[in-house]
């Protein structure tokens, strides 16, 4: 499902083309534009250009995508989606609307990070429910891999979810969440099916528990390839592979070392403010901007700027800039970035956050 940003004055939408013309009339469209369900994202059908958008408000709202691409997830936040799941639930129940129509890949669940509230986005007569695996997929790859009793939740929770979604998900999900850390009760186990004992023996295996967890989802996931792979003949290959000789080590060179070809550069941009004081050494590291003192980097204690407005993101040798849905925008040299748009940054690059000037140079 394809997806655009676009902002109207001081609102932030996030904009689904539907490719032909709905029947507007039906229920679930006039449930979901009528608004007032809490757990929805606010929905509005337009007509531009005659083609026909679903725009969903997602001011002040972060993606979970965005929010969680360079910090791990806790188990508190684990347990207050489970919160919001479970009112989305009864909020669909309650207006008769179907759960499958649910969108739930990580950059379309939603999250005002000031009172931790989640707002759900629905498309009305379109079965996304196997959009939940995806989500869990990126719980296995971005939650505290420190939290052993959260990392063998989420995996329990992947585990149990592909072996019967939809059981998983009506009767067992909240469940896991919030027995996290106890003891399961045998009934609880036999709910859904487990895991075969072959991966949880595989699992056991691995000398570092917390790496072997999300080592052995990536091999599961990638096990097909593998097996191609390793079945090959060797009568395919166009050449043979020959490891480098090592005779010369007698002669006192020793083996050759690969070099990064990045490890001699200095890393030393830094951001100034306009008067020349130095506000923040980058020093080849990330740094979220905004005024919410427990999450950003960069404190700017000013009314303009959002709690979560700009991050600057250190990529490989480069640095870029990322608007985060910010109220009052994210600048570029005078040119304003679209919601979760990312720009290269060069030296002497000036960027505005709200209405403070930052110039990032070496």
């Amino acid at each position: 499902m394809e997806t655009e940003y676009v902002r109207s004055l001081q609102t932030s939408f996030c904009r689904i083309n539907l490719k032909k013309k709905p029947e507007e009339n039906r229920f679930q469209y006039g449930i979901l534009t009528r608004g007032g369900i809490g757990s929805l994202l606010p929905c509005t059908l337009r007509y531009i250009d005659g083609e026909a958008f679903l725009y969903y408000d997602i001011t002040s709202k972060q993606n979970v995508r965005s929010r969680f691409e360079r910090t791990p997830i806790k188990r508190e936040w684990l347990k207050e989606f489970a919160k919001a799941y479970e009112r989305l639930m009864n909020d669909l129940g309650r207006f008769l609307l179907d759960e499958r129509n649910v969108v739930w890949d990580p950059e379309n669940v939603y999250e005002d990070v000031e009172d931790m509230t989640f707002s759900f986005l629905y498309k009305p007569y379109e079965d996304h429910s196997d959009s939940f695996k995806r989500l869990l997929e990126y719980l296995v790859e971005h939650i505290d891999y420190e939290d052993t009793e959260l990392v063998d939740a989420v995996y329990r929770m992947y585990d149990r979810y592909e072996a019967c979604p939809g059981e998983y998900l009506t009767k067992q999900l909240i469940k896991d969440i919030f027995g996290m850390g106890k003891k399961t009760e045998p009934e609880t186990v036999s709910v859904v099916p487990v895991r075969e004992e072959s991966d949880e023996e595989n699992i056991k295996s691995f000398e570092n528990r917390k790496k072997g967890l999300r080592d052995f989802f990536r091999y599961r996931k990638k096990r097909q390839d593998f097996d191609e792979y390793v079945n090959i003949e060797e009568s395919e290959c166009e050449s043979p592979q020959v490891a480098e000789s090592d005779d010369y080590a007698e002669h006192g060179f020793g083996k050759t070392i690969y070099l990064d070809p990045s490890s001699d550069r200095d890393y030393e941009y830094k951001l100034y403010s306009m008067d020349g004081r130095v506000l923040w050494d980058l020093n080849g590291c990330d740094c979220t901007i905004g005024k919410k003192k427990d999450e950003a980097n960069l404190i700017l204690e000013d009314k303009s700027v959002s709690r979560l407005h700009a991050r600057i993101l250190h990529e490989g040798e480069d640095y870029y800039l990322e608007d985060l849905n910010s109220t009052n925008g994210t600048f570029k040299n005078g040119v304003r970035l679209a919601s979760f748009e990312k720009k290269k940054l060069q030296d002497a690059d000036e960027i505005k956050i709200g209405k403070i000037r930052l110039l990032f140079k070496e």
